[in-house]
């Protein structure tokens, strides 16, 4: 049996429909969230801690269509499991079934950014502290996420010419990690507004992706770390956050002190950009550094080439510079 919620019911008719199909423990419960992203996340956060026998699918469907979307692509390992299109899971449940035996140390990395547009450095980035994970910390890293920011961060920062929208920011990312059998794109921070739209956020990115996980393979919750991935201009002012996990749960997070401990920060640097310093590395315990620097490529010199009209297949994947050749000819076709 299966329970569609539409976004017209109020979040107060959603969380007590959500109670009686737990208690009466149907699965799976399939929340057709269109516009109702947000509430489905909390949904997914609320019942995060339970033994849970019913499974929560959110998904944007399509306006075209009143088809629910396929489950097959998920991949599930058991029935028990949460999962948030917006934060694919495949790639994480293969890799986790390939493992001869499960370690010590499951790791998953996220780095969030505007990410308009999505560079070569950008994926390398992660691949690099990938390295450092593994090498220093005695990890298998299952998964990777680019975590494009909200449009309101985005906007903050951009020229209204200059700042594509979420939806096509991801779209770049996606085309970016599709060759990966390990990189995908977590398009939560994209679909969340944050009261504070600074480097903070980052706290709620990595608490949502350790959440996600630990209920979505339950039967590797103690195995998994997430590490925030960013450069040295960013590190020192969120390394903090990492050395006292009240920063992220607080005093009465549901984990009851499970997940302490898991969250972590690795720097990359890159060229043109000052080093992190030894003492900013010895003063936070969580904090990895990465020996090797990437060289200087930003998606402000992405953005100028565009605008001159020039070639940036040095600077991002040819997919991605096809799909941005694509997305320069249908604004040149609209009409003015």
């Amino acid at each position: 049996m299966q329970l569609y919620i539409n976004p017209l019911m109020s979040l107060g008719w959603v969380f007590n429909l959500c109670a009686v199909f737990e208690k009466i423990q149907y699965a799976p419960l399939i929340l057709d969230t269109g516009s109702l992203v947000e509430t489905a996340m909390i949904i997914a956060g609320h019942h995060a801690a339970a033994q849970k026998r019913t499974r929560y699918v959110a998904f944007d469907r399509p306006a075209d269509s009143a088809a629910v979307h396929p489950l097959s692509a998920l991949d599930c390992e058991s029935p028990s499991q949460d999962y948030l299109a917006t934060t694919p899971l495949h790639k994480v449940a293969a890799r986790l079934k390939a493992l001869p035996q499960a370690p010590r140390q499951l790791a998953l990395l996220v780095a969030t950014g505007s990410y308009c547009p999505p560079h070569l450095c950008h994926t390398e980035m992660l691949e690099c502290a990938r390295r450092v994970v593994e090498e220093e910390c005695a990890a298998v890293v299952i998964g990777g996420f680019m975590s494009p920011s909200h449009d309101n961060y985005v906007r903050g920062k951009l020229s209204a010419a200059e700042a594509l929208p979420a939806a096509q920011r991801c779209e770049l990312c996606e085309t970016a990690t599709s060759v990966s059998d390990w990189l995908d794109v977590d398009r939560w921070e994209s679909l969340t507004p944050a009261p504070n739209l600074g480097t903070a956020s980052c706290s709620d990115v990595a608490r949502h992706l350790l959440r996600l996980v630990r209920a979505a393979f339950p039967q590797h919750a103690d195995s998994f770390h997430v590490y925030f991935v960013c450069g040295a201009d960013v590190a020192p002012s969120v390394a903090g956050l990492f050395d006292d996990d009240t920063a992220f749960f607080g005093d009465v997070e549901a984990d009851d002190g499970a997940a302490r401990g898991r969250l972590h920060c690795v720097c990359v640097g890159r060229d043109g950009v000052a080093p992190l310093s030894p003492s900013v590395v010895a003063r936070h315990p969580r904090l990895l550094r990465a020996t090797q620097s990437l060289p200087d490529v930003s998606s402000s010199e992405v953005r100028r080439r565009l605008r001159q009209g020039l070639p940036v297949d040095d600077l991002v994947c040819h997919s991605v510079a096809a799909k941005l050749s694509s997305l320069a000819h249908a604004d040149s076709s609209k009409p003015r």
